[in-house]
């Protein structure tokens, strides 16, 4: 047996819990499109750990009385639905009653109708352009509805909205668009548990940002919607150039629509506009991109060289920037007043280096023009092929003149004279004399015991230029041939100073002339071109013992011409 003074407080231990034991009665909602009522209530307490059971009760109306719906035996369940229910009205109104095995007793919920109450219209503070998504975006300020659940993002086509997501907080970033095409209109509406919504609100448009430009002018027009359902109350306008911070241009107000920029030569800026509204708020356009295209420098546009290499043939070289959007590439050749176009390309050339024809003892200007796509024309410095001309003043000397090479970067660093036998082999005959300065253009070759003598001349820049090369070109060839001349000697002495008989004289083709020595019996003693002499003595060494004897020769001269000789030689003992 339970001794009293136990008993008493066992029992006023129970009966607090039981007092204290509450039923959160949440909601009552329309449900299934108006025909059922569904009800939700917080978990519940079970203080003695005795739960009995949670009975329903209800009524249609004010003049009904409150009856038994049902009753539910399991803690954990939180909601019920009465079907069918709604099809009898929406006045529909409900409580519950806990009920506890522990001690019997039971706690009643408070009374609750069905929620009908829409909550308040809720409205987009901005609609802006986040640089970082690189979409728009829209926040809002909270809905005081006490049962809030969540928003719907309407996107406005005309007059009517179109739902485009639901969220649960104050932000949104519209993934389904594309700021740097167009801006949408969106509206926004609140709802509650019960799915009650909000009015939908007025729409709201950011500000679109476009432009007006040419690559080839300075100036460019930004213009822009003003922003829809608020009052706009200024606009600032900001740019970056490259990898700065943005810094802010001009602020327009009283609020306008366009603004004129200026780009200058070959700079790029990104714009965009922040718009101040009534509320408070400020909203970020989508940005755009100017850009005006650079002036190229001088040397954008540049022959590299012009030189002979070959009969009639000479080479252009040339540079153009490569990164430059050009339109059209000329390569010109005047001569006396007339133009021929050598190249005429409607993008970048890719015939460089280029050959053609043309006489070799003519001056011709060379001069690459180039027009980028804004019409802006580029001639390039003129070049002129080098002339060499050359005359003999006597037997053993010729005067050079040539014409000097002009417009390199660096100027003519250097002029160099070569000589060689054969225009075949021009380019590896061998130099002579030392190299001369940029000022000279003659030089005069002396003492040169040769039946032919041809000449080129190679200016060299004056040092790597800006480009990185040093240009080379080369003058055409000339060669200077002497008055055909042979002298035969009477008499030599083999064993003397002059111990060899060899015809001498200039313009001669030695290898192909022949020269025959005779006995004056007849006999042919010697025989060969006139690369070799007569040494005048037998195989073994030993004289003659005739001191007369003839010669016949068949001599070619490097004119074309043919001749024979004949005559007699003595040989001096």
């Amino acid at each position: 047996m339970i001794p009293r003074k136990i008993y008493i407080a066992l029992f006023l231990f129970l009966s607090s819990l039981s007092l204290s034991a509450q039923v959160d009665f949440r909601r009552v909602c329309l449900y299934n499109s108006g025909d059922d009522i569904q009800l939700s209530w917080a978990p519940l307490s079970n203080p003695c750990g005795n739960f009995l059971s949670l009975s329903i009760y209800g009524r249609l109306n004010t003049l009904t009385p409150y009856t038994f719906i049902d009753s539910i035996s399991q803690v954990a369940q939180l909601n019920y639905t009465h079907i069918g229910a709604g099809t009898q009205g929406n006045t529909w109104s409900y409580y519950l009653v806990f009920k506890y095995l522990c001690d019997n007793s039971s706690t009643i919920s408070d009374t609750l109708f069905i929620d009908l109450t829409q909550p308040i219209t809720s409205s987009f503070d901005s609609i802006s352009y986040d640089p970082t998504s690189q979409k728009w975006v829209m926040g809002w300020s909270a809905n005081p509805a006490t049962d809030l659940k969540g928003y719907i993002i309407w996107q406005s086509i005309g007059a009517n909205n179109s739902p485009l997501d639901s969220v649960a907080n104050q932000f949104y970033t519209d993934n389904s668009s594309n700021p740097l095409g167009s801006a949408s209109s969106y509206s926004l509406s609140a709802f509650d548990s019960c799915i009650n919504q909000s009015v939908i609100s007025s729409s709201q448009k950011p500000c679109y940002l476009s432009k007006q430009s040419n690559p080839c002018e300075t100036k460019s027009i930004l213009s822009w919607n003003a922003y829809e359902g608020l009052n706009n109350v200024s606009y600032r306008i900001y740019y970056k150039t490259g990898a700065q911070d943005f810094v802010l241009d001009t602020i327009l107000y009283p609020p306008s629509l366009s603004y004129e920029v200026t780009i200058p030569d070959g700079e790029t800026r990104e714009y965009y506009i922040r718009v101040f509204l009534s509320n408070g708020a400020s909203s970020r356009s989508n940005p755009i991109t100017l850009s005006s295209d650079a002036r190229y420098s001088a040397d954008s546009n540049y022959i590299e060289s012009v030189s002979w290499i070959a009969a009639n043939t000479f080479e252009v070289k040339s540079l153009f920037n490569q990164s430059s959007l050009w339109d059209s590439i000329y390569l010109v050749q005047e001569f006396n007043g007339n133009t021929q176009v050598l190249i005429s390309e409607q993008q970048n050339p890719t015939l460089y280096p280029f050959q053609f024809n043309s006489t070799d003892s003519i001056r011709y200007t060379f001069t690459q023009i180039a027009t980028d796509r804004c019409g802006r024309i580029y001639t390039s410095l003129p070049h002129h092929n080098m002339v060499l001309k050359g005359t003999e003043t006597n037997t053993d000397n010729y005067l050079l003149n040539w014409t000097s090479y002009q417009n390199w970067l660096n100027d003519v660093g250097q002029y160099e004279v070569y000589l060689g036998e054969s225009l075949d082999q021009v380019f590896t005959w061998n130099i002579i004399g030392d190299s001369y300065p940029d000022s000279s253009d003659s030089y005069t070759v002396n003492n040169l015991d040769m039946n032919i003598r041809c000449f080129i001349v190679k200016a060299t820049e004056n040092g790597i230029n800006s480009f990185g090369f040093q240009g080379v070109s080369y003058s055409n060839p000339i060669c200077l041939l002497q008055e055909p001349n042979i002298y035969f000697p009477t008499a030599f002495a083999p064993f003397g100073i002059n111990n060899t008989y060899l015809p001498v004289g200039t313009s001669i083709d030695k290898e192909k002339s022949k020269i025959e020595i005779y006995s004056r019996t007849g006999q042919r003693v010697w025989s060969s071109n006139l690369q070799t002499g007569w040494n005048g003595l037998h195989k073994d060494g030993t004289p003659y013992q005739d001191a007369v004897f003839l010669y016949h020769a068949e001599i070619y001269f490097l004119n074309g011409d043919r001749k024979g000789f004949k005559g007699n030689i003595t040989i001096l003992y």
